[in-house]
């Protein structure tokens, strides 16, 4: 059996949890109590360096959902925006990139909007 250098393992913990990020819905990212059970106060002594590490998975995750949830609300309350791409790799898509486009928020009735998608 071969052995994992360290920076293989980090390399590969972090694709993990970048495939585990990319995996969330919009409701998953919205969703407040996603990684709530699995928040756990940390110890301040830990019995070993891969439970010390382990405590901050939760916490990390949380932390990221909750930051995305909160730049998609700033995106959606603008009055305009546009994605100009995602850049893509070889992991995530084969091609590239890909064009997102334009939106605007238009008011049709007072405490009424919608998005409008497309070239304005």
């Amino acid at each position: 059996m071969q052995e994992c250098s360290s920076s293989t393992k980090r390399a590969r913990l972090a694709d993990e949890f970048i495939n585990l990020v990319f995996s969330w819905s919009l409701e998953d990212i919205c969703n407040e109590g996603l990684y709530r059970k699995q928040v756990k106060e940390i110890p301040e002594e830990h019995q070993s360096v891969e439970i010390y590490l382990d405590s901050y998975v939760y916490p990390l995750l949380e932390e990221t959902r909750a930051k995305l949830a909160s730049a998609m609300d700033g995106i959606y309350n603008a009055p305009f925006a546009e994605g100009l791409s995602t850049l893509g790799t070889a992991r995530w898509r084969a091609d590239g990139e890909e064009k997102i486009g334009k939106w605007k928020r238009r008011v049709k009735k007072k405490n009424e909007s919608r998005l409008m998608f497309g070239n304005w």
